[in-house]
């Protein structure tokens, strides 16, 4: 949610809700976006609006303008790049992607660090990230790692911990009253969703056929 505007997202564009005055519109590839396929949208809680795509493209939304960054979609080496989530924090915008952990600088406007999760050359997608007290966590294909912002080795996989305790897949990661509400699993599949609270660990239920959960004062599914 921006400052005035409420955002909803389709694959295929936006509806912007202007709360002043009441009024909709629609922002798609024919009037103002650079691309098709959404796969995810966030908002810094002031005037930046963040979208990204399947393919790995970046629009960032202010005001009445349109910022295309390529800069993901440019990297040729890799085939696949889908944004997947994405988490703001400190002027800074966490993405979620195929690749890993990509840091978008938001006053500058450009791709400041990216974190790759395997010790390998084999990609290791991230599927969610969240950040609690200076620590960036990230829901992988081989688990939950984390590590704090500050630490001089982020870029070094081996300095990132293994919060999850084992390698499963992981789709999903939130914070909630001081714990963590996690998903181990993928989505469209068979998921089990676990609260970690100061080391106890808690399997809440287990869906047969997970879609997505969002935490605010109490857990969606």
């Amino acid at each position: 949610m921006h400052k005035q505007y409420i955002y909803g997202a389709s694959k295929f564009g936006l509806i912007k809700y202007d709360t002043s005055d009441g009024s909709f519109s629609k922002l798609t590839k024919v009037n103002s976006l650079s691309d098709v396929a959404i796969s995810a949208i966030a908002s810094d809680g002031s005037e930046n609006v963040i979208v990204g795509y399947e393919n790995g493209n970046i629009d960032i939304i202010n005001g009445g303008n349109v910022h295309n960054m390529r800069d993901v979609v440019m990297l040729t080496s890799k085939s696949n790049k889908r944004i997947y989530k994405i988490q703001t924090f400190e002027g800074n915008a966490y993405l979620a992607t195929d690749l890993g952990v990509v840091v978008l600088n938001l006053r500058k406007r450009e791709i400041s660090e990216t974190y790759y999760l395997s010790n390998s050359s084999a990609e290791n997608p991230v599927y969610q990230v969240a950040i609690v007290d200076n620590i960036l966590y990230a829901a992988t294909s081989t688990g939950i790692y984390s590590s704090n912002l500050e630490n001089p080795q982020i870029k070094v996989f081996s300095s990132w911990n293994l919060f999850s305790g084992d390698q499963s897949s992981y789709c999903n990661i939130q914070p909630f009253n001081g714990s963590m509400i996690v998903a181990r699993g993928l989505k469209n599949s068979t998921c089990s969703i676990i609260r970690y609270n100061n080391g106890d660990v808690l399997t809440l239920f287990t869906s047969p056929y997970f879609a997505d959960f969002n935490v605010e004062n109490y857990l969606v599914v």
